[in-house]
């Protein structure tokens, strides 16, 4: 996953000299691609950029590299912030400490998987990089070069003396690290403002109260009771008579 090569510093960076060959397969120099690295001092950011010859079909590969090492480094920190970020709303019932941490620990591997699945196959001799064939330490103008008789061609164009050098900071290195501060980035913001973000879940309800309903009051039967009839008894007569008229008397 690291880089191995040979180191040369150019000490002066605005001019040096270049072998006319590419640095990877040392076959004709047909373009130059540029190689970047920044550094920062402080509130201040020092950029270096410097181009070296390549043939067609390397300068290629060193393009496509640099194309994937974005993409790669895009992918992890999103993964990095992503899977953390979905374990903290995750409605199970373990302390989210516990699901955030556990969610950082696998992103690192699925960075580094992803990485190297992405990494392309080593070309064919005389070529030996992968992708760019001569990468910048820092900003003071050392590089590292993937070809050792490149790498003595160039430190003789600039009157310098090539050593073994290490590239640390590859893709298949930076795409897990790049995961991991991401993810323990999640995790300090939920250690700081957890309690403030209320849960994905709603919280349960509250049982309702019972509500007594009063029983109605009994239902009457209603009976029609129909009056019975008063019968007037006659009362004693008296001894009134009647005169009744007589006719021809």
């Amino acid at each position: 996953m690291i880089l191995k090569g040979w180191t040369v510093d150019l000490g002066s960076c605005s001019t040096y000299a270049a072998p006319r060959c590419c640095a990877s397969c040392l076959g004709p120099q047909e373009v130059e691609v540029k190689a970047q690295t920044s550094q920062k001092s402080g509130n201040i950011r020092t950029t270096l950029t410097m181009s070296f010859p390549y043939c067609q079909i390397c300068a290629k590969r060193a393009v496509l590299e640099k194309l994937r090492r974005a993409v790669i480094l895009v992918i992890a920190g999103l993964l990095g912030a992503g899977l953390p970020a979905g374990a903290w709303f995750l409605d199970v019932p373990v302390p989210a400490w516990a699901r955030i941490v556990a969610a950082i620990a696998l992103t690192a591997p699925i960075a580094l998987l992803l990485a190297l699945a992405t990494r392309p196959s080593k070309p064919n001799a005389p070529a030996t990089a992968r992708g760019e064939a001569v990468a910048l330490l820092n900003t003071h103008g050392s590089v590292l070069c993937t070809n050792p008789q490149f790498a003595w061609l160039l430190a003789q164009a600039n009157g310098r003396q090539p050593r073994e050098g290490t590239l640390w900071f590859t893709t298949e290195v930076l795409s897990p690290l790049t995961a991991g501060v991401m993810g323990v980035l999640l995790l300090v913001c939920w250690a700081k403002y957890g309690d403030a973000i209320p849960p994905s879940s709603p919280p349960p309800r509250a049982p309702a109260a019972a509500i007594t309903v009063p029983s109605p009051p009994p239902r009457m039967t209603a009976t029609a009771t129909q009056p019975s009839p008063t019968v007037r008894r006659p009362g004693p007569t008296t001894g009134k008579g009647t005169t009744s008229p007589s006719w021809g008397r």
